[in-house]
């Protein structure tokens, strides 16, 4: 497969497991545990998201001992079931709960797919002594599982040659068939018509999804912010985001970026974003996500 560099993440297909030395420092010295826990979330975006033009992208959160300096680490090695493998420059960040973890986006050299089923390895080099790998086995969409099949795939924009070692990903919403408009009365309100039967068409075909939320983007398609969830995360009851007729239904209150509610009179696209069924992936409330490409809004 063609190598390719895509933002702060090399990708190099590559059968065999080149983890020898990773660790550094002392050779004789006993191997640390670094990794406490790994989050991952798979995304299936039109190619207008990602500038490389990848569809399928797996995100992960890499959770660090806190007694571990950031100084002290010294790279990342992520590797697929596949042998192919990932050396993702170092990239820090917090959770909400102000756990240390390292982030990075994933893809693979054949955009529309990328491994999955089988061992992944997580492998945290220090600087001064050896580290054991963290290793995890995925699930497939809407599935508690191990997966079984070696790869996913976004269907909207490929079709494998051999079907049988691929799992379609979590489809994307479609963007067309119905409108979508602003009306400024009782503060604001963003409504659909004719998404009923789009909608009931979607569902029928992917009864994976479970929970869906919407960002909104201004003129210049720059983000404004999100809804809340179709759904309540408690009880998962209806949040009145889609009402009972099956039409889009957007106001003030159910949006926010930072505290505030964003001003719908500035909407002028959107994007539906769907999450699948199994809520079990460490780190997220889904573990796959579907980004629709971009409905304008009238």
């Amino acid at each position: 497969m063609k190598l390719r560099f895509v933002g702060v993440v090399m990708l190099v297909a590559c059968s065999l497991f080149l983890l020898a030395g990773c660790g550094g420092g002392d050779s004789t010295a006993t191997p640390v545990t670094v990794l406490k826990r790994v989050g991952w979330m798979f995304d299936n975006v039109p190619s207008d998201i990602v500038p490389s033009g990848d569809n399928s992208i797996l995100n992960v959160r890499l959770y660090y001992d806190e007694s571990i300096p950031q100084d002290q680490i010294d790279g990342i090695v992520i590797t697929s079931p596949t042998g192919a493998y990932w050396t993702p420059n170092l990239s820090f960040s917090t959770s909400s709960n102000g756990s240390p973890c390292l982030v990075a986006t994933l893809v693979f050299s054949n955009r529309e797919a990328i491994p999955l089923a089988g061992t992944w390895s997580f492998h945290v080099k220090l600087k001064n002594i050896p580290t054991y790998p963290f290793e995890m086995s995925l699930h497939e969409p809407g599935s508690t599982a191990s997966a079984s099949r070696p790869y996913l795939y976004t269907k909207e924009d490929w079709s494998p040659v051999f079907p049988g070692g691929y799992v379609a990903a979590l489809a994307r919403y479609p963007s067309q068939g119905y409108q979508v408009q602003y009306s400024p009365d009782n503060g604001g309100k963003i409504s659909s018509i004719g998404m009923s039967a789009v909608r009931t068409a979607y569902l029928w075909s992917e009864q994976r999804k479970y929970n869906s939320y919407i960002w909104l983007f201004d003129a210049n398609k720059n983000y404004l912010g999100m809804t809340t969830n179709e759904y309540a995360t408690s009880d998962h009851a209806s949040t009145d985001l889609i009402t009972s007729a099956g039409e889009l239904s957007i106001v003030p209150a159910t949006t926010n970026v930072s505290v505030a509610p964003v001003n719908l009179a500035d909407v002028k696209y959107l994007r539906f974003v769907m999450t699948d069924g199994a809520q079990y992936a460490p780190d997220y409330n889904y573990d796959y996500r579907s980004v629709s490409s971009l409905v304008p809004v009238n």
